[in-house]
């Protein structure tokens, strides 16, 4: 991981946003990997109360961005971490313990990367930087032209989000759903008024083998509330959960309303993992109890 993040930090440190403002990291869901694979939660709220969870057992304590623009956090009495800046964006914090220079110390916004996989996550950041860098240096020459409408319906343009403002032709309104020109993902907008009111991702996954797609309003995981697309009519049972894979051979449970909708799913691999380490964890219990039995 380290070796990995020595690599890749450099080639899109320039994308990184700032420890000092923090509205980067607060009330937002939080998760820290120890070396044990333990996770740890962690939610800065803006009073300047940190509330850190593991294993069902919740703790308090403090959070505050020195002058420096450090970010120093009170975990005990006596515990306290001066973190500076490595890169930050919106799905992770990765930040080094002060006077040090290889010890990350990672923070994960589950809700962006459900599964937890940084790795796999900045390499998609990468790929989708240097696809809108392309996008901008081949059409930096024509002022005029920072978003177009083409000719087989696509919007083609640096980026795209929430609030806004597409104007791609004078006099042009664009109202209704368009697809944009993203290379690594099927990614859409819902304009009204040339605003962009909504942005959706159509994911493809296989079920035996059969492709279809869901709707949902991030990348990553299957999320509660996606809505299928069935293109090519495949039988897909409803209300019970189903094995799923997705392009990165990732994959799932997901159990399907009768409106299509997700109604839950796990992540495979993820429940695996969670399954056998709780499994050893109830052998290294049993053991110790008779252990202590036999003395």
């Amino acid at each position: 991981m380290i070796e990995y993040l020595k690599n890749i930090i450099p080639r899109i440190k320039q994308y990184s946003k700032e420890l000092d403002k923090s509205e980067n990291f607060v009330d937002k869901n939080w998760v820290f990997i120890d070396d044990n694979n333990n996770q740890h939660e962690y939610i800065f709220l803006r009073n300047g109360r940190l509330i850190m969870t593991i294993n069902s057992t919740t703790k308090e304590g403090s959070w505050e961005l020195l002058p420096t623009g450090e970010l120093l956090i009170k975990r005990s009495t006596d515990d306290y971490l001066k973190l500076a800046n490595i890169f930050i964006e919106d799905a992770l914090l990765i930040l080094k313990i002060s006077a040090t220079n290889n010890i990350p110390f990672i923070l994960i916004n589950q809700k962006l990367i459900p599964d937890l996989n940084v790795l796999a996550y900045l390499e998609k950041f990468e790929k989708q930087k240097e696809y809108e860098v392309k996008w901008e240096e081949n059409n930096k020459s024509d002022e005029d032209l920072k978003y177009r409408l083409l000719d087989n319906g696509e919007i083609k343009g640096p980026e795209f989000y929430k609030g806004k403002v597409i104007d791609v032709e004078e006099g042009v309104i664009l109202n209704g759903i368009y697809k944009t020109a993203a290379v690594l993902y099927e990614k859409y907008v819902l304009v009204k008024n040339n605003v962009i009111e909504r942005v959706f991702y159509k994911i493809k996954y296989f079920y035996k083998g059969q492709v279809f797609k869901l709707e949902q309003d991030e990348l990553g995981d299957p999320m509660k509330g996606g809505i299928l697309i069935n293109e090519n009519s495949i039988k897909i049972p409803v209300d019970c959960f189903i094995k799923v894979v997705d392009e990165d051979n990732e994959k799932f449970w997901i159990k399907l309303s009768l409106d299509n909708k997700i109604k839950s799913y796990y992540n495979i691999g993820l429940t695996i993992t969670f399954i056998l380490t709780a499994l050893i964890f109830l052998v290294i219990f049993i053991l110790f109890i008779k252990q202590i039995s036999s003395q």
